[in-house]
């Protein structure tokens, strides 16, 4: 293992990882899963390629996954342990944090790790929490890919609402917008079809 990774997994273990299993949270490797109701809260920790030696950095990922809403969309895996990138709702933290932008902690030989595992721990409580509780509905889901305009995915969400008409709507407006890629076009309209909205 190299130095950053070993850096890495200390902050973990003494910053995020005690608040995850205090809120039953389980561990598997850097990735934290909670099961809900009807979906997977996801928190994952995510080292950067550019790590070398002892300087690095890292970011926290957050992620809901909704198995019904993978079976709806069809590109998304169904599994019992989603990674973030099964997931059609995430963020990363530093987006909803007050700088409100993509956002790492760096580290090198002279850091205070102790310091920057509060500072995770911190933030997670502060803004990581809250999103997942937030967004931990399908309603609040909804809402979370409709302020992204990613008009598909409301339109699953709208499904499983249990309102076509409006996933109708949605689905057709993604139709419209992607008339310049056509890929993406005929992707819509098949599964337009798959859905008995287009005949």
């Amino acid at each position: 293992m190299s130095a950053t990774s070993e850096k890495i997994d200390y902050i973990i273990k003494i910053g995020v990882h005690p608040v995850l299993k205090r809120d039953g949270f389980l561990k598997s490797l850097r990735t934290f899963r909670r099961g809900c109701d009807s979906c997977i809260q996801i928190v994952n920790v995510q080292g950067s390629w550019t790590n070398y030696e002892e300087q690095g950095q890292f970011t926290v990922n957050l992620a809901v996954y909704f198995p019904e809403a993978a079976k709806i969309d069809g590109l998304f895996r169904i599994t019992d342990r989603p990674l973030e990138s099964d997931c059609i709702v995430r963020q990363r933290i530093g987006d909803l944090m007050p700088i409100q932008r993509d956002y790492w902690w760096k580290f090198d030989s002279k850091s205070n790790l102790d310091e920057i595992a509060k500072e995770v721990a911190v933030a997670w409580l502060d803004y990581g929490e809250p999103w997942l509780e937030e967004n931990s509905t399908i309603e609040g889901s909804y809402q979370f890919v409709l302020s992204r305009k990613m008009l598909l995915s409301a339109s699953v969400f709208s499904l499983m609402l249990g309102n076509r008409k409006t996933a109708e709507q949605h689905l057709y407006d993604a139709i419209s917008q992607a008339s310049r890629n056509p890929r993406y076009k005929s992707r819509l309209e098949n599964w337009g079809r798959s859905q008995g909205f287009i005949l």
